[in-house]
């Protein structure tokens, strides 16, 4: 979808609230997409439905991931809970939130060595969120975990390539985290994790 133009459409409702919906056919297999998102009157939430369709009686790939952005000041805290992280790739398997370094991961000022990108590892908590110590708020992405099993977070962190990034892409200079949810085979993750840390593993198959 990185190139193709996505239809789009609003709509307020007879209960106040108002939706916009985006979505797009794969022109690979021909599949469709479409996401709703709605606010309702009185309510700090952003609902989002989503509905994935195969016209086809052929079983095809896809990936899905449901990713929200919050700005974040440098004493933010991300609240994942799980115990052990992925890097991409798998290269890397880390505790969480203290790193092997013995560095608070989850407060952005911490995250110096360059852009922060980890996967949980199955977590059955439906949540992943950030709090804002400053302003006593936060934000908190929810899933369920039986239709987005894993959850990552995007950081560009907090060193001198961070602040680069902080200007290229906002108009005041401010970071911002993802939350995502997402569709993830976990079976090369499980083992890579077994191999670190000796964990039985059961492979789904």
């Amino acid at each position: 979808m990185s190139i193709s133009p996505v239809d789009f459409a609003t709509a307020q409702h007879p209960d106040g609230s108002g939706s916009i919906w985006v979505g797009n056919t794969d022109q690979v297999y021909g599949s469709r997409w479409r996401v709703e998102l709605n606010l309702q009157p009185g309510r700090a939430v952003l609902e989002q439905q989503v509905d994935l369709y195969n016209p086809s009686d052929v079983r095809h790939r896809y990936y899905w991931w449901s990713n929200a952005a919050a700005q974040v000041w440098d004493d933010s805290r991300l609240v994942h809970p799980t115990e052990l992280m992925g890097t991409h790739g798998f290269t890397r398997i880390e505790p969480w939130p203290i790193d092997q370094q013995g560095r608070d991961m989850s407060v952005i000022r911490n995250q110096t060595d360059g852009p922060v990108s980890l996967f949980t590892y199955r977590t059955r908590e439906p949540f992943v969120g950030v709090y804002h110590a400053r302003t006593n708020s936060g934000t908190v992405h929810v899933a369920s975990p039986a239709e987005l099993p894993v959850h990552k977070v995007w950081s560009w962190g907090a060193d001198r390539d961070a602040a680069m990034w902080r200007t290229a892409l906002s108009d005041d200079d401010s970071a911002y985290v993802e939350l995502q949810a997402g569709l993830y085979s976990d079976r090369n993750l499980s083992h890579a994790l077994a191999r670190a840390w000796s964990i039985p593993v059961e492979t789904r198959r």
